[in-house]
């Protein structure tokens, strides 16, 4: 009976919502909250971001930007190798590589293909801090998100397209609901980027070829968005000790499929 009933109860809640499975191989990502510049939104620090010695505790901006975003242990992730003089390491820039799945209800527009609410429950992978959590959120549109596990946040994405460019600006920004009052400063986190439109194609740039970010639908469930660089030298004789003269650069690499 007992089956029966978890058997009724899924089918029920199946039929009321959509699933959705996303593979994310590198997105556009924020930095370490360690990275910023204390107190700083538009800079950061990378390559003096060190992660603490062992048995060293990390120090207090690092711990409290960890904190707020919920992030439980600052030595764990992965390191570039670096080394500096009292034997810290580096961390790899992330590159948003994660497994997601959810169960979602969505309020629809008949006219539009995304809807214009979707609110979300379900598990995700960050391979970045090699952790799994559970996430629920309340999604408007693509422009305002408010995420409600693993950590309370305000998430603002949007792009905006330069006239006569063919380039567009995209904005992401979140805060945690707790800091709201402090919303300029971290533990809250700013990314603007300036990227050729999406759906351009590939073209040629002083840099090499480029393959802008596009969706390209696989059936009617199946999503892949994907962007990359082909970079080449620019100029002979080719300088053997460049680490870019051929080098492939994945901006985005993301599958999506429902159910």
């Amino acid at each position: 009976m007992p089956h029966k009933q978890v058997r009724k109860l899924w089918s029920g809640v199946a039929a009321g919502t959509v699933g959705v499975a996303r593979v994310d191989l590198r997105r556009p990502t924020f930095p370490w909250p360690e990275e910023y510049d204390e107190g700083n939104l538009l800079f950061k620090r990378r390559h003096a971001a060190r992660t603490p010695r062992r048995g060293r505790p990390p120090t207090r901006a690092a711990a409290q930007a960890h904190a707020a975003m919920g992030i439980a242990n600052l030595a764990v992730g992965p390191y570039d190798g670096d080394r500096d003089g009292d034997g810290g390491g580096a961390r790899r820039a992330p590159n948003g590589a994660r497994l997601k799945v959810m169960r979602c209800v969505h309020l629809k527009n008949p006219e539009q293909r995304r809807p214009l609410v979707d609110f979300g429950v379900g598990l995700s992978v960050d391979l970045d801090r090699q952790a799994l959590q559970g996430v629920c959120r309340l999604k408007f549109s693509d422009l305002l998100s408010i995420k409600l596990a693993p950590q309370p946040a305000l998430k603002l994405a949007a792009s905006w397209g330069l006239a006569n460019t063919g380039m567009a600006l995209r904005l992401r920004y979140e805060c945690p609901l707790n800091h709201l009052h402090e919303c300029w400063r971290p533990p809250a986190r700013l990314m603007l980027r300036i990227d050729n439109q999406i759906g351009t194609g590939v073209h040629l740039s002083p840099s090499g070829v480029e393959f802008d970010e596009r969706r390209v639908a696989l059936g009617d469930t199946t999503e892949l968005r994907a962007g990359a660089t082909l970079r080449f030298p620019r100029s002979l004789p080719i300088d053997r000790d460049d680490p870019d003269a051929f080098k492939l650069q994945v901006h985005r690499l993301s599958l999506k499929a429902q159910w």
